[in-house]
């Protein structure tokens, strides 16, 4: 009489793990576009904040305000929004976006164009190069890339 084997057999378990593989290479990508699609979201806020604090210190500094008191280029904690406390001090170095501020003219390097005063852009990884820019009516606009930038969310 045979006696009787409480384990799994060798064909079971390559079954199991090649479709525990399949949903990995499915479910791992989605993954990582969810994740992605959530840090975009939150660079449109932080655009929209940055956008928020040029536009007030153009309006305090009237004289000359991309000269001196509201200077245009990338955000870090000696930029004078954050100096003159219209930013809050984060770690800007740290974040998964670059923030500039723009004149509204094209210039500020970075992503500004298309009269944007504001704008942020990925700056590693697989979806470098999606970004948001913030106009001086407000208006989000997205960055050309590839894959495409998720569209702005609608407030």
């Amino acid at each position: 009489m045979r006696k009787q084997s409480n384990g799994f057999t060798l064909i079971e378990l390559i079954v199991v793990v090649t479709i525990m593989g399949i949903l990995a290479a499915v479910g791992i990508p989605k993954y990582n576009l969810t994740v992605e699609s959530a840090r975009a979201a939150d660079a449109v806020g932080m655009v929209q904040i940055v956008a928020n604090a040029q536009r007030t210190c153009v309006i305090d500094n009237p004289d000359n305000p991309f000269t001196t008191a509201c200077l245009i280029g990338a955000i870090s904690s000696s930029h004078v929004l954050v100096q003159s406390k219209y930013l809050v001090d984060n770690d800007w170095n740290r974040m998964n976006y670059a923030y500039y501020t723009c004149d509204g003219a094209g210039g500020g390097g970075g992503c500004c164009g298309d009269n944007a005063i504001a704008c942020g852009q990925r700056t590693a990884g697989s979806y470098n190069g999606w970004g948001y820019r913030i106009n001086q009516s407000g208006a989000c606009s997205v960055l050309t890339a590839t894959p495409a930038t998720p569209p702005c969310p609608t407030f």
